[in-house]
């Protein structure tokens, strides 16, 4: 049990399961929701009501760290879901829709 902490081996954290997608009814979810409905386009965010600035980048770093999507800024509030990582796989999302268009 070395490298555990006490609360771990009490099971009082467990580990979430990051393969799912956030809490439903948080800002970060519906980020996510509005992401995932517009693959590889570009996505405005100014209608999410972030409380400001810090908030918004939170929760994009968060969506980029702990849910593996590759997000990119296209210009101001604009953003892409170029990408996702699902484990050691990549999926490209733009190179489909170039595929798609082709």
């Amino acid at each position: 049990m070395k490298g555990q902490s006490a609360a771990g081996l009490k099971g009082y954290m467990s580990a979430r399961d990051l393969s799912a997608p956030p809490k439903a009814g948080s800002l970060r979810r519906a980020l996510y929701d509005l992401l995932m409905a517009h693959k590889a386009e570009p996505v405005d965010i100014r209608g999410l009501q972030f409380k400001n600035g810090h908030m918004r980048l939170a929760a994009l770093s968060a969506l980029r760290e702990d849910y593996g999507l590759d997000i990119r800024l296209q210009r101001r509030f604009h953003y892409v879901l170029v990408g996702e990582w699902c484990g050691r796989v990549y999926v490209d999302y733009l190179a489909e829709k170039i595929d798609e268009n082709a």
